[in-house]
């Protein structure tokens, strides 16, 4: 069993861009709030907090309209739309966050198709894209 620690520090020393069979990787440590996983990404927004959540078709943010952002990972760039999340339940979600943990939006599997792989090490607090 690896220690935690030592998983962080390969993390860290290879957070920057990977190559596996001509493929950069990207490696991102995610803060893990009730059961979630919450990531950090670049957007043509400025910096983003997201819930990634594989079982969403879309992605949504906390707006009142239909907005769509550029997004660069991994050695990819491409333009997500965003499907706005004024809602009820959105609204009661983030109740339900701590205050410090206040989320922009979720990351659904219209983000995750624009890469190979999408691996998630939930020990180690780490995904991956590839």
């Amino acid at each position: 069993m690896v220690n935690k620690a030592v998983i962080l520090m390969v993390a860290l020393t290879t957070s920057g861009s990977l190559y596996a069979g001509g493929r950069k990787t990207k490696i991102i440590i995610f803060d893990e709030v009730i059961g979630m996983p919450i990531v950090s990404i670049k957007t043509s927004d400025g910096k983003k907090r997201f819930v990634l959540d594989t079982g969403s078709n879309i992605s949504t943010m906390n707006i009142r309209a239909e907005k769509s952002l550029s997004v660069s990972l991994a050695g990819k760039q491409f333009t997500l739309k965003f499907e706005p999340t004024q809602t009820e339940v959105f609204n009661r979600f983030q109740a339900m966050l701590p205050p410090s943990e206040r989320v922009d939006g979720i990351l659904g599997s219209d983000f995750m198709r624009h890469f190979h792989r999408v691996t998630f090490d939930f020990k180690g607090s780490m995904v991956s894209f590839e």
